[in-house]
């Protein structure tokens, strides 16, 4: 059985100076075997007609040694809320970059790069 629950408010107010206006929902939705986040956007195109498209970004993956990002075995709500609690900017750019604005990734990213990889900038703590 798939579950879902939405994190859309969560991360617009956590992140609202970089956060994607056009994305009209973001959820965490799983199946007892994978997990992903899914994003839906509002697009317009060249008709002036506004569409959704529907983005899914793999969660489970592996981080180290056989530990996932996001747990199939772990409940829904907990697995949003890691996502909530443990990301931070650069992981989301880099694991779903639609959910921030192009201008945005360009300055998470460079913020990155003059920060010696992340290491000093509290941006990525």
């Amino acid at each position: 059985m798939e579950k879902t629950i939405s994190i859309h408010n969560l991360i617009k107010e956590q992140y609202s100076e970089y956060f994607n206006r056009n994305i009209i929902q973001l959820n965490i939705t799983q199946n007892e075997e994978e997990v992903y986040l899914v994003a839906v956007e509002n697009v317009k195109d060249e008709t002036g007609m506004t569409k959704e498209e529907v983005k899914k970004y793999r969660m489970d993956f592996e981080v180290e040694d056989g530990v996932r990002f996001l747990d199939a075995t772990n409940s829904v709500e907990a697995n949003a809320i890691k996502f909530v609690e443990e990301s931070n900017p650069f992981t989301i750019v880099n694991i779903a970059p639609d959910i921030f604005t192009d201008a945005a990734c360009g300055d998470i990213i460079g913020e990155f790069i003059t920060s010696g990889m992340g290491g000093d900038s509290s941006l990525f703590q």
